[in-house]
């Protein structure tokens, strides 16, 4: 991008837009302020749309089954829905996020990914100081200013933000301050007291390490692939041994994850309340895809079908509440909702906006070719595997990392480098 007066306010705009991503604390008569600043950045660059950039056949498709899905949804069924009000509202959104994901798969090449790095580093460190010091929310009428957020909102934030936090930190600091950002982000995670975050984001800085240290990727690959093995041997009696162990020492920290290694109290999953919902979700949109198999039943329609739920009775757990109720629960679940709202044309869409950016990350890391260029897919990947675990796709930090993922992967064919 030319420095002139223009690009430079476009890039400050996307500066203060990124900022906000990490940090989505401020909110405008019921909008967030990024809304109305990525508004001011269309102001400024016209209709970026209209041109090429990668993945734009995808995200159109996906616009496509937005409203066929949006057109064809069994309204007549769902006695819950709110009306055409909603299915404009929610239809604005999506046209929003996935014009944010189109905006920076075009512009990555030419934006400050430093400074887009920085602001996403301070933000995050917002983030992390609201969640844990200043959990409040101020209401001043037509602005709201949000400082508590949950634990699932802040760990996402942290998958997706962190990584490309290392275009600026990768530059500016080196060595040991360095490696301290590394473990400062891994601590926050594993502090939270989540489990599947937490070690997502352990997955996500050892890739990052290989990123900014290439003469150790040949090592974290090793790290990886015992790590994956051991999560497939969780059960055998050896390895239960080094996870009791491990479970020890972080115990004081995150009780909630040392507890699923010991696989004990809320960390059996087959008695863990939250992990039975995911799964009846599973089995509600295993009924509604048959009925509708194509193009599912509308956007954001999940939580407003009704279905029979017979496997409720299944988890004992869950006998205490209505099926009414239930069938009001969010997907927990991002693929799950996917499936649901948009069909199966819809999911394999989606799947394959998912998956180009991250076969460019894997390619990488077998080839041992590799640079900065990786970090927004290693986001993409952080958040892609949350993603079984939370219904977190609506929303523009998502769609920011598939958006810069994407043009870093343009980026890298471009160049025929990693």
């Amino acid at each position: 991008m030319e420095p002139t007066q223009s690009n430079i306010l476009t890039q400050k705009l996307t500066n203060w837009f990124v900022f906000f991503l990490a940090f989505p604390s401020v909110y405008v008569a019921g909008n967030s302020l990024t809304f109305y600043l990525f508004i001011a950045i269309i102001y400024r660059v016209g209709l970026f749309w209209k041109s090429s950039f990668t993945g734009k056949l995808l995200l159109s498709l996906f616009l496509l089954v937005l409203v066929i899905s949006n057109l064809t949804a069994p309204y007549s069924i769902m006695p819950r829905h709110p009306g055409i009000g909603h299915i404009l509202t929610l239809g604005i959104q999506y046209v929003y996020w996935i014009l944010v994901a189109a905006f920076f798969s075009k512009y990555s090449h030419r934006l400050d990914l430093y400074a887009i790095g920085k602001y996403l580093f301070w933000g995050s460190i917002c983030s992390a100081i609201g969640f844990y010091l200043l959990p409040l929310n101020l209401d001043l009428i037509v602005l709201q200013i949000t400082f508590k957020q949950s634990r699932n909102s802040f760990i996402f934030s942290l998958l997706a933000s962190v990584p490309i936090c290392f275009f600026y930190l990768a530059q500016k600091y080196k060595g040991l301050k360095l490696n301290s950002f590394i473990l400062l982000f891994a601590f926050l995670a594993i502090a939270s007291n989540g489990r599947s975050g937490a070690i997502i984001i352990v997955i996500e800085m050892l890739l990052v390490g290989a990123i900014v240290y290439p003469k150790v990727l040949t090592t974290v690959k090793l790290l990886l692939i015992p790590m994956l093995i051991f999560s497939l041997l969780a059960q055998s009696a050896t390895v239960d041994i080094y996870l009791d162990s491990l479970a020890d020492s972080i115990e004081s920290v995150n009780p909630r994850l040392a507890n699923l290694m010991r696989n004990t109290e809320d960390g059996d999953l087959s008695f863990d309340k939250s992990w039975m919902i995911r799964e009846l979700m599973i089995d509600k949109s295993l009924e509604i895809l048959p009925e509708h198999p194509f193009f599912g039943v509308g956007a954001g329609n999940f939580v407003y079908y009704d279905s029979e739920l017979p496997s409720k009775y299944n988890y004992e757990r869950l006998t205490s509440h209505s099926i009414e109720y239930y069938n009001s629960r969010s997907a927990h679940n991002s693929y799950i909702q996917i499936l649901s709202d948009f069909g199966l044309v819809g999911f394999i869409i989606f799947m394959m906006i998912l998956l180009r950016p991250i076969s460019v990350l894997f390619i990488g890391l077998v080839q041992n070719r590799i640079s900065l260029n990786l970090l927004p897919i290693i986001a993409l990947l952080g958040i892609s595997i949350h993603f079984y675990a939370i219904a977190a796709i609506t929303g523009a930090i998502p769609w920011f990392v598939i958006g810069l993922s994407l043009g870093s992967m343009g980026l890298i064919k471009s160049k025929q480098i990693i």
